[in-house]
């Protein structure tokens, strides 16, 4: 048994140099994790910025969604977790690709050990800027104006450049950890794990940092860093798991 997980590919963003290689090492890696998977967890932030419209979704994606489509039909599970950047799928992927969307937390069992996944947006981050910002990407009515009054492109567009503003502006702090006390996803995952005794793994990404983490509660905390730096993944075998880099 074999599972795979992934987190923040960021597919389009502006920051990248050459879109196209981005793209086709994305692929690679569906392929060569769907070879031996039994599941493939994308854990959000796969695309830099989706908004699907009633008639339209995001161009340029044509050929990793064949390759989603090809894997789930093939018989591996494909799930797909909506991150802050592509949270707003509105069921294209789940009727043309067949993944099954989480758009909160998502527990399971594998193999006999307890997941907890999440992107992990808003878990343990105390801004109110943040949770300000969190709220209004998941207001209907937000997304609703949205989907309605904005011209497909031009939304596109607009979220691309808000992303890369975005990415700019962070720059510093982004990748960067901040130490166990300070970081917001150990501090998440000590409180969970604390009162939900019999969690084997917590497994998140959102901050692109690469953290494989043992708590003294005995859950296993693993941040998936990014794919379109770093380019690691975890893998979880049935006995343990472990981060890896894609060459």
């Amino acid at each position: 048994m074999k599972y795979y997980f992934l987190s923040d590919a960021h597919l389009g963003s502006l920051t990248v140099s050459d879109p196209a290689a981005h793209q086709a090492k994305f692929i690679g890696w569906l392929e060569m994790a769907a070879a031996d998977g039994d599941a493939i967890f994308l854990l959000g932030d796969i695309f830099d910025f989706w908004f699907e419209f009633p008639k339209a979704i995001p161009e340029g994606y044509d050929a990793v969604i064949e390759t989603i489509r090809r894997t789930v039909q093939r018989g591996v599970e494909v799930h797909f977790f909506c991150g802050n950047h592509d949270q707003w799928t509105f069921g294209y992927l789940e009727s043309h690709c067949g993944v099954k969307l989480h758009r909160k937390e998502f527990v399971t069992q594998l193999c006999g050990k307890t997941f907890f996944m999440h992107h992990g947006h808003g878990l343990g981050e105390m801004s109110r800027a943040t949770r300000r910002l969190n709220a209004l990407f998941e207001s209907r009515i937000s997304r609703w104006l949205f989907r309605y009054l904005m011209p497909p492109r031009a939304a596109w567009s607009f979220g691309y450049k808000w992303s890369e503003r975005n990415r700019l502006r962070h720059s510093e702090h982004d990748g960067v950890f901040l130490g166990e006390n300070n970081e917001p996803q150990v501090i998440f995952a000590k409180h969970y794990s604390a009162e939900h005794p019999g969690t084997d793994y917590i497994v998140m990404g959102h901050r692109h940092i690469e953290l494989n983490l043992m708590l003294a509660t005995g859950t296993q905390l693993v941040i998936l860093g990014d794919f379109f730096s770093l380019f690691t993944y975890a893998v979880f075998d049935g006995k343990d798991i472990s981060l890896e880099t894609y060459l």
